[in-house]
């Protein structure tokens, strides 16, 4: 548990804590009013595999508690909003805010409205999804409270977003923007889900790399039993046309044999006919 006091001075806004000033540097306190903090993290809850910066930006302005304001957009129209409580001026506030996204790349960025936060995220398609949240409010959990918005939003209406006019979902998903702020606001399980779901991701993320590998390594073995395979087709091949090259070889040596042969006995005769003829010529 811990207590400040704000004090307001002409100079910048101080925070005291134990006797202790904070200059905003602590968990994203108000700092110098108009002072901008630039933090560089990654974001890979709300898109995993891209790298992002988160900016706090200080202007100034009103006051609410938890998550009570939260919208989706398409670049500058807001497709569907919904609020916790009385309205207020962060409407407007937040509709000042859309026209400083560039909603080119996947990232998220908070602005700092004196004590509440507005946080989005966007990305590639040109959705954005934003919340108003104090400072006290955990800042993953509000993210954590946007990717399940935008995952539920694409869910269902991916395909027609992009055609939608001011307001024009407010009939479809205005109840669950509610449901969702009242829970992350209000139910101390939010935390938790938020980590439990980390470690799915994580886990998920790990067995998608094992069977990546191990369909790599099947590939590998597929290929070596083709490989294989035609070895033993070529060792075949190789074998018959060695017993046929014997086979000629044999028979050639044979015909040579009994060429060898018959001009041996026709020697052996014309010698033997040669003696006899002399013979028979003797007185």
């Amino acid at each position: 548990k811990k207590s400040y006091a704000y004090e307001g001075r002409g100079d910048g806004d101080q925070l005291r804590a134990g006797g202790v000033q904070h200059d905003g540097a602590d968990g994203g306190l108000p700092g110098r009013a108009g002072q901008l903090h630039d933090h560089r993290a990654p974001h890979p809850a709300a898109h995993p595999g891209h790298g992002a910066a988160q900016e706090v930006l200080r202007i100034r302005g009103g006051a609410a508690m938890a998550i009570n304001y939260a919208l989706v957009a398409f670049n500058t129209t807001v497709l569907t909003e919904a609020y916790l409580g009385a309205p207020g001026s962060f409407t407007t506030i937040a509709r000042r805010i859309l026209p400083r996204i560039q909603a080119t790349e996947p990232h998220k960025k908070s602005y700092a409205y004196e004590g509440h936060l507005y946080h989005y995220i966007a990305d590639e398609k040109g959705l954005i999804c934003m919340c108003r949240a104090n400072e006290e409010m955990q800042h993953k959990l509000c993210f954590e409270f946007l990717n399940e918005i935008r995952t539920k939003f694409l869910g269902t209406y991916e395909e027609e977003f992009h055609l939608g006019t001011e307001n024009s979902f407010d009939s479809r998903f205005n109840r669950t923007l509610k449901d969702r702020m009242t829970f992350y606001s209000n139910n101390p399980s939010a935390d938790a889900i938020s980590h439990i779901n980390n470690q799915v991701d994580h886990v998920t993320n790990k067995m998608k790399e094992n069977i990546d590998i191990m369909l790599e390594r099947g590939a590998q073995i597929e290929t070596l039993v083709e490989k294989t395979g035609d070895i033993q087709a070529t060792g075949v091949e190789f074998r018959k046309s060695a017993l046929k090259v014997k086979h000629r070889v044999w028979w050639k040596n044979m015909k040579l044999w009994v060429l060898l042969f018959a001009v041996i006995g026709l020697v052996v005769a014309v010698i033997i006919v040669t003696l006899l003829l002399a013979l028979h010529g003797l007185p």
